[in-house]
C-alpha cells in the first residue's frame, strides 16, 4: 500500500525497511531451524522427504506452466519457480519447523 500510493516519508521508508528485514530474518530463522532438525533424521527418512519435495515441485511446477501456456502467454518462463517451490518446501519440510525433534 505505501509503495503503490507513492507515500514518500521518512516513517514510510523505515516502517518497509524493517518490515523486509523482519521476514528476511523470520525466514533466515525458520531454514536454520529445518537444518537443525534434519541432522536427526534417519537417512532414509531424509531421502523419503526429499523425493516428496521433488515430487511435488516438479508436479507444481508443471502444472503452472501448462497454465502459462494454454491461459496466458505462449511463452515457457522459468522465473516463475518461486510459488512452486515455496509450496512443495512447505509440504515437505513444514513439521520441522516447528516440532523440536529428541536426539
Amino acid at each position: 500500500m505505501v509503495i503503490y500510493n507513492d507515500i514518500d516519508s521518512s516513517f514510510a521508508t523505515m516502517f518497509v525497511i524493517g518490515y523486509v528485514m523482519f521476514i528476511l530474518t523470520y525466514s533466515l530463522g525458520l531454514i536454520v531451524m529445518i537444518l537443525v532438525n534434519l541432522k536427526y533424521y534417519k537417512p532414509n527418512q531424509l531421502m523419503k522427504r526429499l523425493l516428496t519435495f521433488f515430487v511435488w515441485f516438479i508436479l507444481l511446477s508443471a502444472t503452472g506452466q501448462l497454465f502459462n501456456y494454454v491461459f496466458g502467454t505462449k511463452a515457457i518462463n522459468l522465473y516463475d519457480i518461486g510459488v512452486p517451490l515455496g509450496v512443495s518446501m512447505g509440504i515437505a519440510f513444514s513439521d520441522l519447523m516447528f516440532i523440536r525433534l529428541k536426539k
